[in-house]
Formats: structure tokens, sequence, C-alpha cells
């Protein structure tokens, strides 16, 4: 029987969505099921089952999932989250799987948010505030200890299920989260990651399986489960924020979709025929991006080099960009632009709209490094910036074209003044390492920093928390302590690159 797309008409066989589920079970989730194949004669063994966690909304896709997973005897705690921003119907929703979770037995977890503030704090939509509110919640649920759930997470209700499976098997804790995505879902889905621009693996939309959320109603069209639903009298609540076109996916369900179909009769089995192409391209796609990677991704500490000649030389540019630069949240917009740092002199630089990183051209790289002085173990400074923050505290840059003869020698270990004529931007700010020299100021022979800090007293935890500058490859300053003697400062300086350190308190 194929498990896609079928036809389903209640009055003659109420029980065919519930076969073709336990097929998709069987099918995509064999790990699920109560009993497996063991052994050369395939005898079929008892398993010792963890229950799921189940997103339910109160409406009808998750309700239908809900009861088709209690006839199907797997073990279940339902999940509720009221992110209160409907008013009473948001409280009629609670009430409601509460009622229905006591009605069937199920054990079940309430969760309140307050997500309109979290979007001010955080600066996002609504729609994404919830959306990271649930799934946070859902994972931080996930191989919790059942058995000692304190009052802040009460199982609310218990159940024998229809499989003889007592209670919750020892209140195991869950391993998976599933959820009630069905086809509909699915096709808005690659609609919005088509709009924007993320890629052919966003193409390939939502899969049955991603890490620990489960979604097998994917192929399954919502007509089927209303059919299923009103077969069996089964009750749910209607959410009325779904009929608001406000929002992008009701845009897509309301306005795009039907538009399509009238055009388009088969609209959905075509795009649902896409998905599965998408992924199966998305697996060949990886393989050679994988490839690409091994000769040009080169990580140095918290930082990643790009080479400049590779992809130019790949004509691959906008994609591999685009692949090593969005899990550090540049957007699709920003690709073309950081192509431009390609032919662009060192220095050049972009930074992503949250400011927590920045690629950067230094000589034949582009350069990826975390904006954050938390997280910073290297950090790049452009001729632009004129103050940085880093792990030990905060850098001051400025520069000054003095008139000949006016520069006055500040004797502050915690200042720098450099002549320009021979520095080179990007500077790097980084932590000290063995090996690294330089030429303290006052003195003609290099010597290693390891022993100048010996020989300056400074015990290990004062030697842990040293930083150095560099200028194309050398020691400018160590900061905090001396600068180089090559870029000392003398009468026919034009311009003088001053930096003040100030230590974090």
């Amino acid at each position: 029987m194929s498990l896609n797309n079928q036809h389903i008409d209640a009055k003659d066989n109420k029980d065919l969505l519930l076969r073709r589920f336990k097929e998709i079970l069987k099918s995509k989730f064999p790990y699920l099921l109560p009993f497996a194949k063991k052994g050369s004669d395939r005898t079929l063994e008892r398993r010792k089952m963890r229950p799921l966690l189940l997103a339910v909304s109160g409406g009808m896709d998750s309700m239908v999932l809900g009861h088709l997973l209690y006839e199907a005897g797997l073990p279940a705690i339902w999940v509720h989250c009221n992110f209160k921003l409907r008013g009473e119907e948001s409280t009629r929703d609670e009430d409601f799987v509460r009622q229905q979770a006591d009605f069937l037995q199920v054990p079940l977890i309430v969760q309140s948010f307050d997500a309109k503030q979290k979007a001010k704090e955080w600066k996002m939509s609504i729609e994404e505030t919830a959306r990271k509110l649930r799934y946070d919640f859902f994972k931080s649920l996930l191989q919790q200890d059942f058995r000692s759930l304190n009052g802040s997470h009460k199982l609310e209700s218990y159940r024998l299920n229809s499989a003889g499976i007592e209670q919750l098997p020892g209140l195991q804790a869950p391993e998976f989260l599933m959820t009630a995505h069905h086809c509909g879902d699915q096709i808005e889905t690659l609609l919005l990651n088509f709009f924007r621009g993320t890629g052919i693996a966003g193409l390939g939309a939502m899969r049955f399986k991603n890490d620990y959320i489960l979604r097998p109603l994917l192929e399954v069209k919502r007509a089927d489960l209303l059919r299923y639903a009103r077969a069996m009298q089964i009750p749910w609540v209607e959410d009325s924020s779904n009929q608001s076109t406000d929002y992008t996916r009701n845009f897509l369900r309301h306005e795009i979709l039907p538009a399509l179909k009238k055009q388009y009769p088969y609209i959905e089995d075509t795009l649902l025929d896409n998905t599965r192409r998408f992924q199966q391209g998305g697996v060949l796609y990886q393989k050679g991006l994988d490839a690409y990677k091994k000769r040009l991704y080169l990580w140095k500490n918290d930082q990643l080099h790009l080479s400049v000649l590779l992809l130019q030389k790949s004509r691959l540019a906008t994609t591999l960009l685009w692949e090593a630069l969005k899990d550090f949240d540049f957007s699709a917009g920003q690709i073309s632009e950081v192509e431009k740092l390609l032919e662009a002199g060192s220095g050049a630089y972009m930074d992503n709209p949250e400011k927590t990183y920045r690629i950067l051209r230094n000589r034949a790289h582009l350069v990826l490094t975390p904006l954050s002085p938390e997280k910073a173990l290297t950090v790049l400074i452009a001729s632009t910036d004129h103050s940085v923050e880093f792990g030990e505290g905060l850098l001051e840059l400025q520069s000054i074209e003095p008139v000949s003869g006016s520069v006055k020698i500040i004797q502050d270990p915690a200042v720098a003044q450099l002549d320009s004529r021979d520095i080179q931007f990007p500077l790097v700010l980084r932590k000290w390492k063995e090996g690294d020299y330089f030429y303290p100021l006052g003195m003609r022979k290099k010597k290693k920093v390891a022993r100048f800090l010996t020989d300056n007293k400074l015990g290990i935890h004062e030697k842990s928390r040293i930083w150095v500058l560099e200028s194309a490859g050398r020691i400018i300053w160590v900061v905090g302590q001396r600068p180089d003697d090559r870029f000392k400062i003398s009468a026919g300086s034009e311009k003088v690159l001053k930096i003040r350190f100030t230590e974090k308190k």
C-alpha cells in the first residue's frame, strides 16, 4: 500500500488512517514499536519502551495525532504551551487540553510563557519568539528524570494504554518529541524557505526525523485528518489567529495556495513530490560541499579562514560563502556584498546584522571572527575601529598626526605610541603563545615573550591573561607591558597610532 496521498473515505473504513499511521511508524520509525525482529530467524523481541513527548495545542491536527498514538498503543506525555497571546482564548485552549488529557488519562505537562515580553527582550517577532520558547522548553524536557519531577512540571494525569503497557515504563525520560505537522505544513515550509532564500536544504522543507523531532504526518493531507476527526468524533478547538493573514504562513495558506490551486489543481501533490526530490538532491549537494570544505576551511582558534584564491577559482563563491556564513547569522541578502570582499583590500569587512560576527579580508584569506569579547580568542581590528573589547578589557585606538617635535611620550605601560608608517591593518589581537617573540622597546635584540614575562616577575596566573597585538605577523605590543622597538615613534614620525588599554575590573 502506498503511503502517499491516499484518499481516506471515513464512511467506508474509519480505521484506514489508523492502519496507514501504523504503516508509517513501521516504515519510518521502527525503533518506536514495542516489538523488534531479532536474529536470523527474525523472531520478535519486546522492547523496553520510552514515552514520547507530544506537542498538543488543542487544534485538530495535534488532537488527531494524540488519538492515533493512543490507539496505536504508544505511550506519550502530552505537552501544552500557553503563550498568553490571545487572552481568554489561550486560557480556553489550555483548559480544553487538560480536559482531554484527563478524559484519555494521558500524562500532561503545561507551561505558560509571556511571549510578548520575551519578544521585546530578544528583539524578535512574536512568531519567532514563540517557536524558540516552545522548542527550548521541549528540549529541556527530554532526558529529564520524570521519576523526580518537581511541582513546576507536574505530570497531571496517568493512564494504562490499550496495548497493556502499564502507565509509563518506569516513568523513564522521553527520548523524542513528536509533532503533528502535516502535508499542508510541509508545503508552506517549502514556499517560505524558497522566498527567504534558504538554499537547497530549505527546499527539502521538514524531515520525518530531525534530531529529536519526529513528524509522522508529513505526507498526510489535512483533509484526511479532518475526515478522521469527524468520523471518530474527536473534539478540537480553533485558533482564531490562524485566520489572520498578518502572519506570513497564514498569508500563504489563505491567499497564495488557493490562488495556485485554481491554476494548478494538483499543486499540493507536485510540491510534495518536489520536497522529496530536493531532499535527495540535498544529499548529493552535501557530499560535494563536504569535499570543498576540506580544501577551503581552515580553523585557527575560534576563527574560520577561507582562501580567497580557492573561492575565486571555484566559480561557486556565492554558494560556498552562504554555506560558510549562514550558521553565523549572516543573511542571504548579505552574501553578494561579502563576495565583493574577494576583490577588496586588507581590512575591508562586513558584520552580520546582530553584530556578533565579522567577516574580514586579511591578505590571502577571508577571516570569520566572533565580535563578542567573551567568545573571541582572537580579535581582528580594522582601521576604522576606534575601540575594541576583548577578554581582558578594552583597547581604544587613536590616529594622531603630530606637529614636528610635538609628540609627548607617555610613560605608561597601559599606553602604546607607535609609528603608523609600517603598521598594516587589520591588526590581530590574541593571547600570547610559546614561541612568540618581539623586540622590547629599548632593545635591539629580539626576545621571547615567555622570557620577557618571566624577567618581569609575572606569575602563572598573570601570564595567562597577557595578550599581544600583531601587524602583518609581527608583534607590535605586548598589551599592558611594552611596545616593540621596531615601531617606536621618533621626531620624524608623521603619523602616530596611540592605543590605550583599560583592564577589566
